[in-house]
């Protein structure tokens, strides 16, 4: 979730919501089911430096289904249903179109490369851009990932 205090939202949610109303929202699942996750963090890993980021959560924090269930009852939901589609994925049409869109298309994950020492963000981007040439060596020539999100769902509870 791309905010300060998702906890602060649920409950605004939750104010703003009828009795039987809906919240839903989705996030990425833990790495290894995600991929492109699994390349981008073992780059990082490998390669980047701890950088200071905007306040959040941990990155995969709503992606445990008893996180979820604990915020979203702290902050007055009922009949949380947590579930991963596990079907999803991203087929690029290479590794650069990979890098672009997590350098570009996302928050914190841009912030985080961004933030990177100009000698660590090369390096970081020279082992994305090879393990997605492995990974489409491994797999025919294509870059099909795997990128399952966790989808969470909970109702008002009445009055």
């Amino acid at each position: 979730l791309h905010m300060e205090d998702p906890p602060a939202f649920f409950r605004e949610a939750a104010r703003v919501l009828r009795p039987g109303g809906r919240l839903a929202f989705s996030v990425w699942a833990q790495p290894p089911a995600t991929e492109g996750y699994k390349i981008l963090l073992g780059a990082v890993e490998a390669h980047g430096v701890a950088v200071d980021l905007p306040e959040g959560p941990p990155m995969f924090h709503y992606a445990d289904a008893c996180n979820v269930a604990d915020a979203l009852s702290a902050a007055g939901f009922e009949g949380v249903v947590t579930e991963e589609l596990s079907h999803m994925q991203w087929e690029l049409s290479s590794p650069e179109e990979f890098w672009t869109s997590i350098a570009e298309g996302t928050a914190r994950t841009r912030a985080l490369l961004r933030a990177q020492p100009e000698q660590n963000s090369r390096a970081v981007r020279d082992k994305i851009l090879a393990d997605c040439e492995a990974h489409m060596a491994a797999h025919g020539g294509v870059l099909r990932l795997r990128m399952p999100c966790v989808m969470s769902s909970a109702t008002r509870r009445s009055a």
